[in-house]
């Protein structure tokens, strides 16, 4: 939150600065609406941007000199797709991290079993997804984060630490209801855009063109050809010696 603060600061004496200037009127109405829209601007980028750690700070990518990245994956558990992710995934010796809905997760415990059996490391993505969920009060969004780690620690038997706030998004209602939860805010190096409809080579193209070393990769568990993707991207890891380990691995050995 300190570059939320220091440039809601730096705004508040701008605004001061420009009202108590000896300028034309008009000269400095434009300089305080100019103000404004900047403030504004930057605000609503932040938040849509979790990378920027304007309001949290969240890891993103790793700094180091081993050949592992990070998949991870979001809205699941999936019915249609989980038991296939994780074949994908063994196939290739891989390890991802599973961002769940706890609403699913509810109602689809043998995929969450599987997902753990298996070795991925589960976190925690919200109970309900909402639309609204970056606009709840502090006590609804702890609510819900508490009810999926319950949910997660019922399969896995440990407490999780990891949350992927819905859509990326970040503000200071999250920051202040994450504050004290000791939780760890992931986010992604690099948007695959898989959930867009496009079509499988253009999506895993997007990616090889960006992936390097230490990257979190965001992938979703229910986009439309999320099983081409994920082979073609795998196969692909494999040709250049990277390899997908969970984010609890790529965080234990590591800098991020």
């Amino acid at each position: 939150m300190l570059k939320f603060y220091l440039t809601t600061i730096l705004f508040i004496l701008c605004l001061v600065l420009f009202y108590t200037l000896s300028l034309l009127p008009f000269m400095k109405l434009f300089l305080l609406v100019l103000s404004c829209v900047i403030y504004i601007g930057i605000l609503i980028w932040s938040s849509s941007y979790i990378g920027s750690k304007f309001y949290v700070n969240s890891i993103n990518k790793c700094n180091n000199s081993l050949n592992h990245i990070a998949i991870t994956f979001d809205d699941g558990p999936d019915s249609d797709n989980t038991y296939k992710i994780l074949e994908l995934l063994e196939k290739y010796n891989s390890k991802a991290t599973f961002f769940i809905i706890g609403a699913k997760a509810d109602k689809n415990t043998e995929l969450m079993r599987a997902i753990n059996n298996h070795g991925h490391t589960i976190g925690n993505h919200s109970y309900n997804h909402l639309n609204r969920f970056p606009l709840q009060l502090p006590k609804h969004i702890i609510a819900e984060i508490i009810k999926t780690n319950k949910v997660i620690k019922e399969i896995t038997n440990k407490e999780n630490i990891y949350f992927r706030p819905p859509f990326g998004v970040t503000n200071p209602l999250i920051a202040i209801a994450i504050r004290n939860m000791g939780l760890r805010v992931i986010g992604w190096s690099i948007r695959s855009f898989d959930t867009m409809g496009e079509d499988t080579h253009v999506v895993v193209n997007r990616i090889k063109k960006k992936v390097r070393v230490g990257d979190i990769i965001l992938l979703h568990e229910n986009s439309k050809n999320i099983l081409e993707i994920l082979n073609n991207l795998l196969e692909y890891l494999e040709s250049v010696n990277i390899k997908s380990v969970s984010i609890e691995e790529l965080l234990l050995k590591d800098k991020c």
